[in-house]
This record gives C-alpha cells, structure tokens and sequence, in this order.
C-alpha cells in the first residue's frame, strides 16, 4: 500500500521507531542523583525519539511520566532505578510565594535601585535631611478600600453563595494577594477610580469553579444581576465588573497622580506631560498584546521588578524581557558557555550540543500551517530551525512551541529560560544565566517570573486555560532537585495511575517509603493507559508503519523474523508508555 506522506500526517506526531529503545544503566557512575550511593545503582528507562511533536501530545506525555531533551523523550522505570523522579508542577492560581522567595524579589529590586552593587554588598548612600511627611489622616485610603474589599468578599460569599462568613484571616489574605491598579477605561485614568482582580482571587480560592455553572464567566454574571446590591453596600458608590473579572469602583474625583499599586495599596507618582504621553502609548501596545519587558502597567505586582514610573526612588538599573523562538544566538551561547564553565564546570561545550540541547526543539502548534503541514522525508533530512523566524514575540508567541525568555539588565543577557509552551503548560525545560549576577539567585528569581507570568496571561483574559507551571522531575532525596517542592503548593504525577496530588509530607513520606507508590488509592489509571496484556497484543498485531525506504505503509510481519520480534516488542512497550491515544493518531516511520 503506497503512503502519501505529505497528506497523510499533516498536524500529527512523527517518532521514529529506530529511535525507541528501553535502556538499562548499572555502569558506574550511572545516577547523576544519588551519586551511585544507592544499592543498585543506575537506572533503567524508556526512550523515543521525535523530529516532528504535536504541544498537545507533548503535554499527555508529561502528564504520563515523560521529558524531553532535544528531540529524545525519556520516561524513567521506577523499579527499575535506583532513583525515582516524579513529574512535579503547580497550578499557578494556587501558587503562594514563600518568605525565601520574596527575599529573592526584594534583593533584586535593591540592586535595580542601587541599593546594592555586584558584589551582593550594601552601597552606601549620601545622608540627607529628612523630610517632614505631612500629617495623614487616621484611616488612609490603604485601610478604607481594603475595608470595602472584605464587605464585597464576605457578601458574594454569604449573600449570593449561601456560605458562612469567611474569616478576618481569610479576607485580608484575599486582599493581600490582589492586584490594584488603574482602571483600563481611559474616561476614569485620571480620577480616583481604581480596579483590582479581588474576584478572580475569591473565584480560584474559595472553589467557586463547583458553585457557578459558566466557570468564571457564570460568577461576573451572577454577579452583574447583583450590582445594584453591591452599589448599595458600598454606600452608591457606582462599580463595573469587567468581562475580564475585575471590579472597577467608580470616583470621578480627579486625580493628579497615578496609583500603580500594591501592599501598600497605594503610591502616588507625580507625571509630567511627556510621561503621561508615554504611559499612553504604552497601554496601546498593551492593548495589542506586545510589550518588551511584559511588566503590563495594568498588572503590577508586589514583587515583580520594578519599573521607573512605578518606583517613587529613581533607578540605577534597567530590567526588560524579551520572547524569542528557540533558536541559536551568540549572545546566548556565551552566556551559556560562562555559566556551564563557572557552574559546572564544562569547557567543551559546542555550538552544535548547545543548539541541539536548548535550541532545536522539535515541538509544533498544529494551528501553525507552516510546521503542522511538512513532507516525511524532508523531515528526516532537514533540522525544524531551517523553517523558523528568530523574532522578538511580545507578550504572548503567535504559535506555542519552544522559546527562550531572555531577561536583561542595562541591555545585557542576565539570564535566559528554555521554555516549552503547550495549550495549558509552562514548560521549564533549563535555565542558565550570567555567572557575575549569582548573587541575586537566578533560579529562584526566574522561575518566580515565569509564574507571575502566566498569572498575568490569564488575567488579562488572553489565555484563561494556561494554569500550569511544570519544573521538570521532582527527586525527593537529590538536593539539586527538592527545591522544587517550595513552589507550594506543588503537584506530583502518581507514577501507578498517573493522577496528581498534592505534594503533603504524608505524600513525601509515602515516596521515602517505596520506590512504586501507589500515591492517588482512590483514583483509576487514566483510561488511555489501561490496557490489557491482551488488547495489547491484538493492538501490536495490526500496527502499521511507514517505510521511508519503500515507500510503503506496512505491518509487523512484512520485516525479517528477527526484525519483527524486536519492533513487535518496542510497539507493546509504546502503547503501555504512551497510551492508546497518542498511539493511534501518530505516525510511526523505520
């Protein structure tokens, strides 16, 4: 049967069946993790390997155990190994910065500031005669809006939801983990008027996603049918619920300085004219999605980095961020080559390696015709890269796939994140930095941005579902990799029926325990991996795969004897690794 490759595949997954292997490790020196202190050390897993991967299959197969490094796929054997990695990530909008991480954010405003130098040491500054601060009055605006905020909170929540009031505790932590800002409509910009994304904090908080039929577009209705309700409350004081769930309270008082924001709620920036002009344009690029630093002035953030119309203290120092498909650049290879030196200790790295490491990624959106729709046998021969733009993305990239987040200071590389997008993920596949700035601990400080990223992504209304942040594989005993865990709260991958749960210390202690858990007892094996040793078989006896050689689409028994029990023992590996159905929507090639 002849095979048209072109027609055939368009959209879908290509793997390589001379790329698919199990692969035992018992060598000395075999576990990068435990350093071979373990009774039988070394590790056993599966590989495959892909030029050609859907985001969407990417993302089932994270979600069953799975990495990717370059273009290689590999899923560890628990019993197998002497170490067991477990896939870890965190829903964002639970996500709760800790104080460690908060010390990391504040540091690097210092330095943005001049607070401190490279050195990581305190800069001595001139003294100057204090100013005397005018008399405020006993109750700031601070505390009167967070007073209002807690009287909307606890009525939604008793009134409309029928629940028992929330507790002081539980409302100030609402309040101190909003975001306030000034309104998007511009007729309020320079009035009093303020917003903040309060509701969309009560909605992923308090579980409202089980209460109201529509998900959060059902709660901003539910409560548009409630305004006048809540108008009253706050003594007439006039409130718009956006569709994008914030709540603008209304004063049309006008305001001569600019509010951006947040614990405490308010600081007042003075602005010329040419600032003002400024701001302006930039809430325009905004409003098309691009932005060079993704610091939305809508979306401030307590510890995001800060930004010079939003620091009442003038900056010695200038962070921007930049996206840019995963593709080589000298740049950031030096920068890699610093860091694998000085961190590390390599000196052979390569461009080649480095590109084929952090740079070729073979991740498609199957909406982008360009790489969804692509020729079998050019495939093979060609890298992906030899079809990509290396251009500066904006906020969000036109298509998902690999990227590089290059964040600088003063215009120079300061670190860069190899990220995988998929339709509900941020993937951090690595990250590597500039050796003089490990004072202001990279790691931390990136993966805390990539998550008030995403944050910001769907509460902006862009990408609502993009909730995920995964960290890779979770060792619970190898101490380059527990830090993970305070990223709270994080999730693990049951390793028996491939459900989450959240990481508890009776989870960890479950892990200590044994080497093949069974985490999630009240759950099932997803659906697409409980197959039978007999469905099995009978699915590996009409397997078909595409022979470049011939041309031809073929099963199992057109090859040698020995060649068929070989592929027919891989396939039966594939469909118990991968699930029926990425098995039966890829396209298999020898």
């Amino acid at each position: 049967m002849e095979f048209k490759p072109q027609s055939a595949h368009a959209g879908k997954t290509i793997i390589n069946l001379n790329g698919c292997h199990s692969n035992e490790d018992k060598s000395e020196g075999g576990c990068g993790y435990c350093h071979d202190t373990k009774p039988d050390a070394g590790h056993t897993q599966w590989g495959i390997t892909s030029r050609h991967m859907s985001v969407s299959d990417y993302q089932k197969l994270m979600d069953r155990g799975w990495r990717r490094c370059g273009q290689y796929y590999y899923k560890y054997d628990f019993e197998g190994s002497c170490c067991q990695p477990y896939t870890i990530r965190v829903d964002t909008g639970e996500y709760r910065i800790s104080d460690s991480q908060k010390k990391v954010m504040k540091r690097f405003n210092k330095y943005l500031l001049g607070e401190i130098g490279l050195d990581g040491k305190k800069v001595e500054e001139e003294k100057k005669e204090p100013v005397k601060q005018k008399d405020v009055p006993k109750q700031s605006k601070d505390q009167a809006r967070s007073e209002q905020l807690k009287l909307i909170c606890n009525t939604v929540h008793v009134s409309i939801f029928s629940c028992d009031p929330l507790s002081d505790q539980a409302l100030q932590s609402l309040v101190d983990s909003s975001i306030f800002s000034k309104p998007r409509d511009k007729e309020l910009q320079l009035t009093q008027s303020w917003s903040t994304n309060i509701l969309i904090k009560l909605f992923h908080t308090l579980g409202y996603q089980s209460k109201v039929e529509g998900g959060m577009k059902g709660l901003i209705a539910k409560l548009n049918n409630s305004k006048a309700a809540i108008e009253e409350l706050l003594g007439g004081t006039p409130v718009k619920i956006e569709d994008s769930g914030y709540l603008t309270l209304i004063d049309m008082t006008k305001e001569d300085a600019i509010m951006t924001k947040s614990l405490p709620i308010e600081k007042k920036v003075k602005q010329g004219a040419e600032e003002e002009q400024k701001k302006d344009i930039q809430m325009k690029e905004e409003e098309k999605g691009q932005s060079d630093d993704l610091n939305y002035q809508q979306y401030f953030k307590e510890f995001a980095p800060l930004k010079p119309e939003q620091s009442t203290k003038p900056l010695k120092h200038r962070y921007t961020v930049q996206i840019n498909k995963a593709m080589f650049d000298d740049d950031s290879f030096e920068v890699f080559k610093k860091y694998e030196e000085k961190i590390h200790k390599k000196i052979d790295k390569s461009k080649k390696s480095y590109d084929r490491f952090l740079c070729q990624s073979p991740l498609f959106d199957p909406q982008d015709k360009n790489e969804s729709i692509i020729d079998l046998h050019t495939l093979v021969k060609t890298e992906p890269d030899q079809s990509r733009i290396r251009k500066d993305e904006g906020v969000w990239p036109e298509h998902l796939g690999s990227y590089h987040m290059i964040h600088k200071l003063d215009g120079e590389i300061f670190a860069v994140g190899v990220l995988d997008y998929t339709p509900q993920v941020l993937s951090s596949v690595y990250l590597y930095y500039n050796p003089k700035y490990e004072f202001l601990c990279p790691g931390i400080f990136t993966a805390v941005r990539e998550i008030e990223y995403m944050l910001r992504i769907q509460e902006s209304g862009l990408k609502p579902d993009f909730k995920y942040y995964y960290m890779g594989l979770y060792f619970q005993d190898c101490q380059k990799s527990v830090y993970k865990a305070s990223y709270k709260p994080s999730q693990v991958l049951c390793p028996h029926s491939n459900n989450y749960i959240y990481l508890t210390e009776e989870v960890k202690q479950a892990i200590t325990k044994e080497k093949f858990p069974k985490l999630c007892q009240d759950k099932p094996m997803i659906k697409e991996l409980a197959l039978s040793l007999q469905q099995v078989n009978m699915l590996t006896q009409n397997f078909k795969f595409y022979h470049v050689g011939s041309k031809q689409l073929l099963r199992l028994d057109a090859l040698n004897p020995r060649g068929a029990e070989v592929i027919s023992q891989i396939v039966q590996a594939l469909y118990v690794t991968l699930g029926l159905d990425i098995m039966m929507t890829t396209v298999f090639h020898l």
